[in-house]
């Protein structure tokens, strides 16, 4: 029983199922659920990739020239100071959260700060490179290339003392 119902939860959290259970008793019919989630698993997953690549695709600039951008090499490789790459995934509270407060802070962000964002689940390259292991990490990158630092579950303000410094 405990193993059909943590493989229910674990289909409607993948396939985005908008059917929440009060408590044990309340859930539906297995088969009902199962059903109306087949029915829509091509259309949450498509829709999930979209979110996910739409989410990474940010680009802002403030008046001071900082700037978040989604991670291009080019790009990267064209800045002479300091920088950092956020690694993020849709699916990640913390990494909603950072996003939302690096958004937030931008207009405070010293000036010429350069924050890249790179997709956690696809960026497997760029993760290889910088041993990132888990999503919501920032690395730090300091003019000459060299890593400054590496964290996971990075704050705004660790994130704006790395520019200030």
């Amino acid at each position: 029983m405990f193993k059909y119902l943590a493989l229910v939860l674990l289909a409607c959290s993948l396939t985005a199922c908008n059917h929440v259970a009060s408590d044990e008793g309340a859930m539906m019919d297995g088969d009902v659920m199962m059903d109306e989630m087949m029915d829509h698993e091509g259309d949450d997953a498509k829709d999930g990739a979209d979110v996910m690549m739409e989410d990474v695709e940010v680009e802002v600039e403030a008046p001071t020239g900082v700037r978040y951008e989604a991670y291009s090499e080019e790009a990267f490789m064209g800045i002479a100071s300091k920088k950092a790459i956020f690694f993020h995934a849709a699916w990640c509270a913390k990494c909603k959260k950072l996003d939302e407060d690096i958004l937030g802070a931008i207009e405070k962000m010293p000036e010429g700060t350069r924050i890249f964002k790179a997709d956690y689940d696809t960026d497997e390259a760029l993760k290889q490179k910088y041993g990132v292991v888990s999503q919501d990490t920032v690395v730090l990158i300091n003019p000459d290339g060299s890593v400054s630092q590496i964290i996971s579950g990075a704050t705004v303000d660790e994130v704006k003392a790395f520019f200030k410094s």
